[in-house]
């Protein structure tokens, strides 16, 4: 098995997005554009709140995996998601302000892409314990810090 460093794993997901970047104009567009696409944002926000209460329920499996097993990991796994729960909430917030309850956002159909996604990461904890949910958290914490430099540069 090879095992990454931080920074490596890091380098693997900025090119890796880089590429998706290249090669895939609209998802470029979505995130550097001066372009607004009112109703593919406001269905793109209801996504990330279903899609991160998704998440939240896969955590709680990936901890329930590892109690017994490596208690000063599986505490340390809950901060990190104590800091991460109610980021919903924020997109909440701006989809009440953009007409759309908080009622209506949460019973909406998640894409079937999303429940590939999410099924896929619950087997993969299944398999391997907590490991594939923190490496798919890395995998979003990378892709934000690369968004915010496309944002800020």
């Amino acid at each position: 098995m090879q095992y990454f460093t931080f920074e490596e794993a890091k380098k693997l997901f900025e090119n890796e997005f880089s590429i998706l970047f290249k090669n895939n104009k609209y998802t470029y567009d979505f995130h550097t554009a001066d372009t607004f696409n009112s109703e593919y944002y406001r269905r793109h926000m209801v996504e990330c709140v279903n899609r991160i209460n998704m998440n939240n329920e896969l955590d709680n499996y990936a901890i329930g995996k590892r109690i017994n097993k490596d208690n000063i990991l599986t505490k340390d796994f809950t901060y990190y998601l104590y800091d991460e729960f109610c980021h919903d909430d924020l997109f909440l917030h701006d989809l009440k302000e953009m007409g759309l309850s908080r009622d209506e956002a949460l019973k909406t159909k998640t894409f079937f892409s999303t429940d590939l996604l999410m099924g896929y990461l619950n087997l993969q904890v299944s398999k391997y314990g907590a490991l594939p949910a923190i490496a798919w958290g890395l995998g979003i914490r990378v892709l934000w810090t690369k968004l915010q430099w496309f944002y800020n540069r």
